[in-house]
């Protein structure tokens, strides 16, 4: 029986052939481009088979440089497996470092010696420090709400303390009693109103005024009557001004009205709509439905634009001295003090 199998070829120091097997080995190992395989060596089919060998080590070895770990190990035998282990190993730990950029720092490395080892430690070391700064996390975020908490207890404290001081602004600036300005606070707008008619060159008025009798009123029905009286008058008074009229309780049962930028003829028309409407008395207890009537009495006097020599405390004394006229010419009206600047204007009588 013929056999066709081709013939082992039997390395001779003489022809050279173990020198040419062995020189080819070292190339498919170390050379980054074989050769081919010699004629004369074609022939020994355990050479070629090795080489084969050598050949698919060297793919699997340059695709698992280059990254690439999909390439198939196919051969067998101790090299086989250890490439198949050295390559499963190398995929695991890729999903390990994928799982540590996702965030999950508990998986550890049983492999691969002190690459396992070093891996380990910087995941502890990773874990460590995503805990300590949770902790601290959450302790900022306590921290902020706390913080949050400490600034809207302070803003409405400071919210507090402003409506505070604008009402003790408000009482330090206002009569109790009436509500309208107290003295000292009328004082201060007038003389800034004053300063404005003079740089506009307008007219000045203002009134004086008080309510007639008003210490029987006291004597017979008493003290609380008397004060609703005068809350009474307050609101008539501010009822019947315009909005930047000001109005201010000078002491008493004495009233004092500033009409900025008015003729006196005007202010005279104002206060005898207010007379009247006083006139015409109001209730002073809703559930008896009593009724009182009282009567005021009105001095008038006004700055004009070329009396640059007056102060405030002079058109104040001489409203004053038109309401003691009234007063002398039988109440319950409006006096305007006759002057030069006046055309000698006569009393206002009801």
């Amino acid at each position: 029986m013929q056999n066709n199998s081709p013939p082992d070829v039997n390395f001779d120091h003489a022809n050279g052939s173990l020198d040419a097997a062995l020189n080819i080995l070292g190339e498919y190992l170390t050379k980054s481009k074989v050769p081919p395989i010699p004629p004369e060596l074609q022939g020994n089919a355990k050479l070629v088979e090795l080489l084969d060998q050598i050949m698919e080590v060297r793919t699997v070895l340059s695709s698992l440089s280059q990254g690439d770990l999909s390439t198939p190990v196919t051969f067998r035998g101790h090299m086989g497996g250890l490439l198949k282990s050295f390559q499963g190993n190398v995929r695991h730990m890729l999903w390990m470092i994928s799982q540590v950029a996702e965030g999950r720092l508990t998986h550890r490395i049983d492999c691969m010696g002190d690459f396992a080892k070093s891996f380990n430690i910087m995941t502890n070391a990773l874990h460590t420090a995503r805990t300590a700064l949770e902790f601290q996390k959450e302790l900022y975020v306590k921290l902020s709400d706390e913080l949050k908490l400490e600034v809207e207890a302070r803003i409405k404290a400071q919210e507090a303390l402003k409506h505070e001081l604008e009402h003790q602004q408000e009482l330090a600036s206002t009569d109790a009693l009436t509500g309208v300005a107290n003295r000292r606070s009328f004082l201060a707008l007038a003389n800034h109103e004053m300063e404005r008619c003079r740089r506009n060159n307008t007219t000045l008025c203002l009134a004086m005024m008080d309510v007639d009798y008003f210490k029987s009123i006291n004597d017979t029905l008493g003290h609380q009557v008397g004060d609703k009286v005068l809350r009474h008058l307050a609101a008539a008074i501010t009822q019947n001004s315009r909005s930047y009229d000001i109005v201010g309780r000078y002491g008493g049962d004495e009233f004092i009205v500033l009409f900025p930028s008015t003729t006196i003829e005007d202010s005279l028309n104002a206060l005898e709509r207010l007379r009247k409407s006083i006139d015409e008395g109001f209730a002073i207890c809703k559930e008896t439905n009593r009724e009182i009537k009282y009567a005021v009495s009105i001095g008038l006097a006004a700055l004009f634009p070329h009396q640059h020599e007056l102060v405030l405390e002079d058109l104040i004394s001489k409203a004053d001295k038109a309401l003691y006229m009234a007063k002398k010419g039988g109440r319950n009206r409006v006096f305007v003090l006759p002057d030069e600047d006046q055309n000698k204007m006569a009393s206002k009588v009801p």
